[in-house]
């Protein structure tokens, strides 16, 4: 496919992602009463994370790692391209640069769509106003409640069939698929998992876990307070805020502990047009007894929402 049909492709990709999680979030979840947090003027909030704003996030930070690629480099994209092609038996499946930009911002905008669907039939309606259509998940999901990543391979499913849609030359599809499918499970979240020999896994999970946070209107504390009500409707308990809150940081510094590769990322990072700044995304909160001890979810949710302290370290 040329440069322009596949620039096309993958916008019409994007945009349906983007609408099937803002269908959902201003529909059945906002809709049930389950997600609904009351707030310390009566008024009622519906806080999410894997939600449009989150996947428009992802992707525009991997188009900014991409674009980078030549001058500055900190997750090998080059290097793992050339690993993966030479995995390849076949090499008419390899994989070019541009393949690889559109696979990777695909991958990030089917990544969560096993989030908030179930197992059925899917489609695409539509022409220039083209919907996603899918059974819808009763509430956020997660691969937590789950013996296997079940989450990321329904959104791999899904992918797959965007992509048989989309495209209309299928050995673009063919060569993608794979790709797109293998990039997509790296996005399993394991706390202290901060490695692996995967390749992209490091780029997958940096992007998603990190990197979003910077290029997402929606403060951090608020996206954090939607993370927090997807959990609670999914597993009711207690948390705590700080130890939640600082271990953005904490994560980062695992996943990337070169400290000229730090650098690195957050320069590109702080390109965002949201103004999100190491500073902001990573600020820790003062350690109040509120925010240290175990709290039931809704409070620690009303917390985030309404004090815009934490927005700033202490």
């Amino acid at each position: 496919m040329e440069a322009a049909d596949l620039s096309k492709s993958i916008e019409v990709i994007c945009r349906l992602a983007e609408r099937a999680h803002a269908r959902f979030d201003s529909g059945k979840w906002r809709a049930s009463p389950g997600s609904h947090v009351v707030l310390s003027n009566g008024q009622t909030a519906s806080p999410s994370y894997h939600n449009e704003h989150h996947v428009r996030a992802v992707t525009s930070c991997a188009r900014a790692v991409f674009a980078k690629r030549e001058s500055s480099d900190p997750f090998n994209l080059n290097g793992q391209l050339a690993c993966w092609n030479a995995g390849q038996a076949d090499a008419s499946m390899s994989v070019d640069p541009l393949l690889l930009e559109f696979s990777l911002v695909a991958a990030f905008a089917g990544h969560d769509i096993g989030n908030i669907s179930s197992p059925g039939a899917v489609s695409i309606s539509g022409n220039s106003d083209e919907h996603l259509h899918f059974p819808e998940a009763a509430h956020y999901d997660s691969s937590t409640l789950y013996l296997r990543p079940e989450v990321e391979i329904r959104s791999a499913d899904i992918t797959a069939r965007i992509l048989d849609e989309v495209l209309t030359d299928p050995s673009t599809a063919r060569r993608v698929q794979p790709l797109i499918q293998h990039l997509i499970l790296q996005t399993v979240f394991h706390f202290e998992k901060v490695s692996s020999d995967e390749l992209f896994w490091l780029f997958m999970q940096t992007v998603d876990m990190v990197g979003s946070y910077f290029f997402s209107p929606v403060p951090r504390r608020v996206a954090v307070a939607g993370l927090f009500n997807e959990m609670r409707v999914q597993k009711p308990g207690t948390i705590s805020i700080y130890p939640f809150l600082t271990s953005l940081h904490y994560r980062f510094q695992r996943l990337v502990p070169d400290p000229a590769a730090q650098e690195a990322v957050l320069a590109i990072f702080e390109t965002n047009p949201y103004g999100q700044t190491r500073e902001k995304v990573f600020a820790s909160p003062p350690q109040r007894s509120d925010l240290l001890a175990p709290l039931p979810f809704e409070d620690a949710i009303r917390i985030l929402l309404e004090d815009h302290t934490l927005e700033h370290s202490a």
